[in-house]
């Protein structure tokens, strides 16, 4: 029987987020901010001031990741797009990665 996990629950801090921060320093945001707990298997994402890249962490079961995922010639400012596309390109993001 094969069997499929549902899909991670993702958080998006919209607050700017230091860049050096590694996994202790955005757990205490996650725990802060959200009042969750950074190894439930949801996905946490950050942007930093001038909103043009992004850091990742999630629990995938055996440790953290933490990973800054690259700026890409299509992702403009996260602050200047309606929902809309910001979800288009978020989508188009995550499959090209």
């Amino acid at each position: 029987m094969l069997s499929i996990a549902p899909p991670p629950t993702i958080y998006l801090h919209s607050g700017t987020t230091d860049m050096r921060k590694s996994f202790d320093g955005l757990s205490g945001i996650i725990r802060g901010t959200f009042g969750g707990d950074p190894a439930d298997g949801s996905l946490f994402l950050f942007v930093n001031k001038r909103r043009d890249r992004i850091k990742a962490l999630w629990w995938d079961g055996d440790g953290a990741q933490a990973e800054a995922i690259p700026p890409r010639p299509r992702l403009k400012k996260i602050s200047h797009m309606p929902k809309r596309r910001l979800r288009a390109e978020w989508a188009a993001c995550m499959v090209r990665a």
